[in-house]
């Protein structure tokens, strides 16, 4: 799971915890399988879940997108999450990204003009989103709406999502170093060993539109 990887990740860089101090149970196997030798980890029994294994004192915290069911009595790790978070990313400028868009690359050497193309069908997509969050603050039933979608593109600076390689530069580094520092990754990568020359390429040709 990404998210794991980047909480890993901040809790060695930021706090002195390494992968290997922690004794890791999954609750739902993986769908690829590897290995990581010096970091344990273990599947929970068949049926588990996370909530379930923290209520029976099974596992001492969890990693999870959702707040745990309140009989748990679990409590955040970080009180102050929102803030903390904020600072983090405006000193790392690491912001977690969990799932990417691929091409098979039979279907891109067949279609070369698909990669700008995808690229701006999703960046019209995405204005679609921003100008619907923007005018539905009004009638949505969340009272600090406007001041939320304020303060989030005032700590990112300008939109929480950018799309393409060198806006994300500082979390796709961070991503390939601990996928190596965890044993996800057999070798050291560096980022451009991720994307093809014409990735980088599509890219700046959308920029340029």
């Amino acid at each position: 799971m990404t998210m794991l990887l980047f909480t890993r990740g901040f809790l060695a860089d930021d706090h002195g915890v390494r992968p290997s101090d922690i004794h890791w149970v999954r609750a739902r196997p993986e769908r690829i399988e590897y290995e990581t030798p010096d970091v344990p980890i273990e599947n929970a029994p068949a049926g588990s879940t996370l909530d379930g294994l923290l209520r029976a004192g099974d596992v001492d915290a969890i990693v999870t997108t959702r707040v745990p069911e309140a009989d748990v009595g679990a409590r955040r790790l970080f009180r102050d999450a929102v803030s903390i978070e904020a600072a983090y990313y405006q000193r790392t400028r690491i912001f977690p990204i969990m799932h990417i868009v691929v091409v098979r690359r039979s279907v891109f050497d067949a279609n070369r003009w698909l990669a700008p193309n995808l690229m701006k069908a999703f960046e019209d997509s995405k204005a679609i989103a921003y100008r619907w969050l923007h005018d539905s603050q009004p009638t949505a039933s969340l009272p600090w709406l406007a001041l939320d979608v304020e303060r989030e593109w005032g700590i990112f600076g300008g939109d929480p999502f950018p799309y393409g390689i060198d806006p994300n530069l500082p979390t796709l580094a961070a991503a390939v170093r601990w996928s190596f520092e965890q044993g996800l990754s057999p070798r050291s990568l560096e980022v451009d060993d991720l994307f093809p020359r014409e990735a980088r390429d599509a890219f700046a040709f959308h920029r340029q539109r």
